[in-house]
């Protein structure tokens, strides 16, 4: 009689998951709750980064240099925002709105 063959689970993608799912989630954490070994999780969060991903699966930027690099990109992103909201005087207004809705949730 021929033996049923077990679905096998990729260890890998459960852990990929999770970690998207628990972004700030320990390797140990992680891999308690997937069933794996803590070693699995540090290997692909390593492996993730070297392709230029962060552990939580979003793409990140690889900027070689110092912390200028960084703020450069945080004011790249704030002229962006400044240009889609439609001028610095709105985005004012929704950054205030946000700091006011803020301080209600607190």
């Amino acid at each position: 009689m021929a033996k049923r063959s077990k679905a096998k689970v990729n260890m890998s993608q459960l852990v990929r998951d999770y970690q998207a799912a628990h972004p700030n989630a320990s390797a140990k954490e992680v891999a308690d709750a997937v069933g794996a070994k803590p070693s699995l999780v540090y290997n692909l969060r390593s492996n993730e980064k070297k392709k230029g991903m962060s552990a939580s699966g979003r793409v990140r930027k690889v900027v070689r240099g110092s912390v200028k690099s960084n703020a450069s990109s945080d004011l790249d992103a704030a002229v962006e925002f400044i240009e889609k909201v439609g001028g610095l005087s709105n985005a004012a207004r929704i950054i205030e709105s946000l700091q006011r809705l803020s301080e209600s949730i607190s």
